[in-house]
């Protein structure tokens, strides 16, 4: 079976929180041998809160993770217009037909706020070295915020009871 190549542009500068999810899906299959992944983050990718996926350098696919519908619509609509699929967090159907695009948005379904160990997010980007620093002693201790969010922390087996749902 041939490995799908997966390229991801995000914004350089912080951000969304919401991302993660969508960041730690695609290093969980880059780790399962399933996907190329190739990571990009830019200053000039407009969006703080929209993950652009390019697959096989032939299919856009969007994740739009930012709070409701509050984007520069010219630059959204730039991307959209070249994407297969544009998924939103903040799903509105009513708002969507306000887009000559909102025909292609679809609800991202159910998420929360989940990470991996190594995941590109968490980690310090162009901080200064007390900063690194900083970071560094806390991931050694497990005391840095993103360790209580960690996958495996949200599997497990389902239990018996005897309680009432």
């Amino acid at each position: 079976m041939n490995k799908l190549k997966c390229r991801i542009n995000i914004s350089a500068n912080k951000g969304e929180g919401h991302i993660s999810q969508i960041i730690t899906g695609f290093l969980m299959l880059k780790e399962q041998g399933i996907i190329d992944l190739e990571i990009n983050r830019s200053r000039n990718h407009p969006f703080t809160g929209i993950v652009e996926v390019i697959v096989n350098d032939k299919i856009n696919v969007l994740y739009d993770m930012a709070d409701g519908y509050n984007f520069d619509l010219g630059e959204v609509q730039a991307y959209a217009r070249k994407t297969a699929f544009y998924f939103k967090r903040s799903y509105n159907e009513e708002y969507n037909n306000r887009y000559d695009f909102g025909s292609r948005i679809y609800p991202l379904g159910l998420n929360y706020h989940v990470t991996m160990k190594n995941n590109i997010l968490d980690k310090p980007y162009e901080a200064n070295l007390a900063h690194r620093i900083k970071w560094y002693i806390k991931e050694r201790f497990g005391n840095n915020y993103s360790q209580h969010f960690y996958v495996e922390k949200f599997e497990d087996t389902p239990k018996p009871s005897n309680a009432s749902p």
